[in-house]
């Protein structure tokens, strides 16, 4: 059974979004805010590593060190304390899940003749190109290109330049030795007869006699061949040489986005010594896999390209979390820990960590070399949902659920036990600068302008109120060895409010947090404290709920035909990933200065399609309440401007009369009756405006239209004086 030191919180549809976003500023403070400082102590269960250097040496693991002061103690850098807590507060109070990486990834898998990419090998043909961009179009440019193996030994003695199979040699190294601007090579195709796969001889076409023949060819190279050492430079020790490229350009429907996902998953290194070194004609050489129907499938830099899962981990998000990427929605972790936004929608950070000290003189020694692994999201088996059932793993594809929020389930013990193929390799040992537990530290965190509910989730935060007295954190590296469990104890409020209240206690801010949270929840099913999202939170925290689970690593050999990351445990009981459908939409979306920024962003940033329908709803919300609490006068001027917008009746407003009766009857009631002091601006700026309304555009050849203006003057002047309007 597949086991891992990760597991994940599920993701939820719903974000939350605080009906006060829009009033939240580091400089205007709110009536009901708070200011203070919550002192702490901090302990570990587990050996603690929070390291700021690595040390490395040859022959010996490389030795992470503990963060230190100026004076050498060991600390805990705030930054640290608050990344921590805020991954915590994004979980509780559900945050947008947007701290990902856009990656597109791509697969390979020639395991066996059966896989799916095997099969698709069968199916397509492989087709050289040159790729070129076309600054006009913006489109990039193939040009087909016929090609043939060039053997090492050939082109070494061509070139004068050692070309090997050699693992410890890059493709970019290779073409430093022999840029694609150096001179085509003349040759003349070949053949080349060697021990094939099967121990019997074969013969394969090649490029040959080079420096002599009527064909000319750039050299095209390719990465390290695995295989027997007897063979790495006979059979498998080969480059390409494209040749006969065609006159002309084509393009593909679909080319310009392949080539982008080709650099996206691609080396880096090589993708921009590409972009800054191409032939300076014909451009960057690639392969490609063509359907019988002429469709380009994948791209890559040698005969066999990777090819790309249907869906990007973003698109994916989207499709759960239509708001994750969003500019304009604000959730709790934003709000109090600061946002970079562009238009103006950037936050301050309302909370300052200090540094926590170590309280006591406490010995520091290195653990066993150890390996910190960085687990990779192409691991199908353990990032995205699977079905039990199923004999294939679900990979990035329009159907794929991503698992959620990665967290490393703290455990009593750490595990430095090293897999018996690598306990040789020094070279991928760490050893890590260990803190033994029960060390204290103390540290401080300052906030600024919090309102009561911000302080109580900044608390439940720090608190990790639970069940069980076993709740911890975890912190530093070495987490999924099972280091730095930790603990926040002695909470100590100091400040006040704004208007000089109270601050509330500790226990009064957690059940606060609790109560607000379970109201804000859009389930009629559960509660807020007994989510998937929560229960999960709280069982990885508790020390006791994770002792004797297999919270380790597996090793290479064991991953092959792994099914699924099985569901998380607390005690003996599955814990349920089934969140309830809740699609609400946020209150504070586009209202106070958020709806001002979006209106003055206007063309200039694209807002995704659920948010314009998000703006679009809340106006219309906004239009009806208005429109139900109006004065008869503002009624019926809302209704006729709603007549006008959007219509053919705006045009008629230019015309001499047919909307003119109700503007008349709506500037009469608003004088007699009395009515809104904004709505009845709006009126007398409308008529007054010949460049939008005719009501003042009247010929006066004709001596009855000289009279008609002068009453529809003093109907404005009458309004205008009744309202302050100038």
């Amino acid at each position: 059974m597949i086991h891992t030191p990760y597991h994940f919180v599920p993701l939820s549809d719903w974000v939350y979004m605080p009906d006060w976003a829009h009033l939240v500023s580091h400089d205007v403070p709110f009536a009901d805010g708070y200011s203070g400082s919550i002192e702490y102590t901090l302990t570990n269960a587990t050996p603690l590593c929070v390291g700021a250097e690595q040390q490395a040496a040859d022959g010996k693991p490389t030795q992470v060190l503990w963060a230190r002061d100026p004076k050498g103690n060991p600390v805990i850098p705030g930054s640290s304390i608050k990344g921590m807590l805020r991954s915590v507060l994004e979980i509780a109070s559900f945050g947008k899940f947007q701290t990902v990486d856009n990656q597109h990834f791509s697969y390979r898998d020639i395991s066996s003749s059966d896989t799916v990419y095997a099969k698709e090998l069968h199916e397509t043909e492989v087709v050289a190109y040159w790729v070129k961009y076309d600054e006009k179009q913006q489109v990039w440019q193939f040009r087909k290109s016929q090609w043939l193996p060039v053997f090492n030994d050939d082109l070494t003695k061509f070139t004068q330049q050692s070309f090997k199979n050699d693992p410890g040699v890059t493709v970019k190294q290779k073409y430093q030795k022999w840029p694609l601007a150096s001179k085509a090579i003349p040759f003349t195709p070949g053949n080349r007869t060697m021990m094939g796969t099967r121990g019997k001889p074969v013969t394969v076409a090649c490029a040959s006699s080079l420096g002599q023949g009527d064909l000319m060819g750039y050299p095209v190279f390719t990465g390290f061949r695995p295989g027997k050492k007897e063979v790495r430079d006979g059979r498998l020790g080969f480059n390409y040489l494209f040749h006969s490229s065609d006159d002309t350009a084509q393009v593909f429907e679909h080319g310009t986005k392949l080539v982008n996902r080709l650099f996206e998953n691609h080396n880096e290194e090589l993708v921009q010594y590409f972009k800054q070194n191409p032939h300076p004609e014909l451009g960057i050489p690639v392969f490609a896999r063509k359907t019988k129907k002429g469709e380009l499938i994948a791209l890559g830099f040698a005969k066999m390209p990777r090819k790309l899962y249907e869906k990007s981990v973003h698109e994916l998000v989207l499709a759960r979390q239509k708001l994750a990427q969003s500019q304009h929605i604000f959730d709790m972790a934003e709000l109090i820990f600061g946002t970079l936004r562009e238009f103006g929608f950037s936050l301050k950070s309302r909370v300052a960590f200090s540094d926590a000290v170590c309280r006591q003189k406490t010995a520091l020694s290195f653990s066993k070399p150890v390996i910190l692994s960085q687990p990779k999201a192409s691991f199908l088996a353990a990032y995205l949902e699977q079905e039990p059932a199923s004999t294939l793993l679900t990979t990035y594809q329009s159907q794929a659920r991503l698992k959620g929020w990665k967290r490393y389930p703290v455990k009593p013990e750490m595990d430095t036990d090293i897999p018996a193929d690598l306990q040789n390799k020094v070279n991928v040992q760490s050893q890590l600068e260990l803190m033994a537990p029960k060390a204290e530290f103390s540290g401080k965190l300052v906030f600024h302008n919090l309102k009561k509910e911000e302080l109580a989730a900044l608390i439940w935060a720090l608190q990790l109120p639970a069940d069980s007295e076993l709740a911890y954190h975890s912190l530093g590296h070495g987490k999924p060895l099972g280091a730095g469990a930790v603990r926040f104890h002695q909470l100590q409020l100091q400040g006040r409010g704004n208007q000089s209240q109270p601050l509330p206690s500790v226990d009064e801010l957690i059940a606060l947090f609790t109560e607000h949270m379970d109201q804000a929840y859009p389930s009629d099913e559960h509660s807020w404290r007994v989510s998937p999202q929560i229960t999960h939170l709280l069982a990885m925290a508790d020390l006791k709920n994770n002792a004797g689970k297999n919270l380790s690593y597996m090793a290479l050999a064991d991953y092959k035909n792994c099914r699924g990351l099985p569901d998380f445990k607390k005690q003996d009981q599955v814990l349920s990933r089934k969140s309830p459908a809740m699609a609400t939409q946020p209150k504070a979306f586009a209202a106070g200065r958020l709806a001002d920024l979006i209106k003055a962003v206007g063309g200039e940033s694209e807002l995704a399609v659920s948010e314009k329908l998000l703006l679009q709803q809340r106006q219309e919300q906004e239009a009806q309440a208005q429109l139900a609490n109006a004065s008869e006068a503002g009624r019926l001027f809302m209704e006729l401007k709603a007549k006008m917008e959007g219509s053919e009746l705006q045009k008629d407003l230019m015309k001499q009369n047919p909307l003119f009766p109700d503007l008349e009857k709506s500037m009469r009631l608003f004088i007699d009756e009395g009515g809104e002091d904004m709505l009845a601006k709006e009126l007398v700026l409308l008529v007054r405006n010949t460049a939008k309304c005719n009501y003042l555009n009247l010929s006066l050849k004709k001596k009855e239209n000289k009279q008609k203006l002068n009453e529809r003057n003093a109907l404005i002047n009458a309004l205008a004086a009744k309202y302050g309007i100038t």
